[in-house]
């Protein structure tokens, strides 16, 4: 019996020592439980993970929080997106831009000149400009400086007569045009010249836009209180009626087979193949559950991010990682 209580007392005392460990390091064996807005996998296979809780880092094996020391409180990532140099940024509602280039954190504000420390999206175009969608419009980064517009100073005002500030989500498409995401004034198209806002008038599901996909073919899917899907002459709007699973969606995004996601508010997920829908169900009593990111990793795994941390998905069964466990 002495035995097997000083072994018990080994283990636990190994255990302890192992996360203490892992405490120091910020790094665990499971992701965060907690909101995930934002999934990429770099070029090196890791796979970032924007969080309410900061930045995280999976290299296949463990997370690691690498969530800047002197970053300030407001730590709630919204975006990531790796340019074309390696740099792997991240936008965040409160704390404006970060920069990591393989070794340290640049950080960007306000003071430096990007227009609202709200940032909830970020794109680089072909020109390698980046682009930040921001409470109060859109900010465009050229390397060395950055450059304001406002929905006013480029004549963004909505047919209404009202004016929404905030940019959820930018794309550049293949015929090089902008697409902007507005919380509640449809969606914009720049082509260089001019400013074209379209609106449930002219068919959009919805005029709260949360998410924007251009997929293989060069249609683009607009989502957000529902689905649109833009040939470049007019919409075509998807709802439960088709089979998809529910109409609050909050994400969208193309596998490599060409396959649409689209991730909703009410836990789980519809997978559209071009002519029909197939309903997953993440968690069977969802309670505000939403699926805000999807992305795609180098070995075909799809991964989610939730308002309950990351789930992923290997084509017959879904996995949640947690920092309280895998669960299946």
């Amino acid at each position: 019996m002495r035995q097997i209580y000083s072994l018990l007392l080994l283990v636990f005392f190994i255990t302890s020592c192992i996360n203490q460990k892992e405490d120091k390091d910020n790094t665990n064996l499971y992701g965060p439980d907690d909101i995930v807005r934002c999934l990429l996998q770099d070029k090196t296979g890791n796979i970032w993970v924007g969080t309410w809780e900061g930045i995280f880092r999976y290299d296949g094996q463990s997370f690691t929080n690498v969530t800047p020391k002197d970053s300030p409180n407001e730590k709630r990532t919204m975006c990531i997106l790796e340019d074309t140099k390696g740099n792997i940024w991240f936008g965040a509602r409160g704390s404006g831009t970060w920069c990591y280039n393989g070794t340290s954190f640049t950080y960007f504000s306000e003071k430096d000149g990007l227009n609202n420390n709200m940032v909830n999206s970020i794109t680089e175009d072909k020109a390698g400009n980046l682009w930040f969608g921001t409470d109060s419009g859109i900010c465009r980064y050229d390397g060395k400086s950055f450059t304001k517009f406002t929905m006013n100073e480029i004549n963004f005002a909505a047919k209404e007569g009202k004016s929404d500030n905030r940019i959820l989500s930018i794309l550049e498409d293949k015929a090089g045009n902008f697409w902007f995401a507005t919380w509640d004034n449809g969606v914009w198209r720049y082509d260089g010249k001019s400013f074209v806002n379209f609106t449930t008038k002219d068919g959009l599901v919805n005029n709260g836009i949360r998410n924007i996909l251009e997929d293989k073919s060069g249609k683009i899917w607009f989502v957000g209180g529902g689905v649109s899907r833009y040939d470049g002459k007019s919409f075509t709007n998807f709802t439960t009626k088709d089979g998809l699973r529910v109409d609050d969606i909050s994400s969208v995004f193309e596998d490599k087979a060409g396959n649409i996601w689209l991730g909703d508010n009410n836990g789980g997920v519809s997978r559209y193949n071009g002519k029909t829908f197939t309903n997953f169900k993440l968690i069977e009593t969802p309670s505000i559950y939403s699926i805000f990111c999807i992305t795609e990793d180098k070995t075909g795994n799809l991964w989610f991010g939730t308002s309950r941390g990351i789930w992923s998905y290997d084509g017959k069964l879904f996995v949640n990682y947690t920092e309280k466990g895998l669960k299946q």
